[in-house]
């Protein structure tokens, strides 16, 4: 999602795209449907998924990119 609200702004130029950007970065920080973080600052790791318990302690190369990759996209346009 990061990266698709990233290339909608530097396509269009709007703010809104940027946002999502932020938005998509924050998802993995804790800003989700169950408040919990998904990326571990201490490992610098992804979790794998979010569970109503909580989430999943596998910390997987896929999501642990996909949380590098959004967090990266909106240091860069922030």
């Amino acid at each position: 999602m990061a990266d698709a609200c990233d290339r909608a702004w530097f396509v269009t130029g709007e703010d809104m795209w940027r946002e999502r950007v932020d938005l998509a970065a924050r998802w993995f920080l804790g800003i989700n449907d169950t408040g919990t973080p998904v990326y571990d600052p201490r490992t610098g790791g992804g979790r794998d998924g979010l569970t109503r318990e909580g989430t999943n302690q596998n910390q997987g190369a896929e999501s642990t990119l996909a949380a590098l990759s959004a967090l990266q996209k909106a240091r860069l346009v922030g």
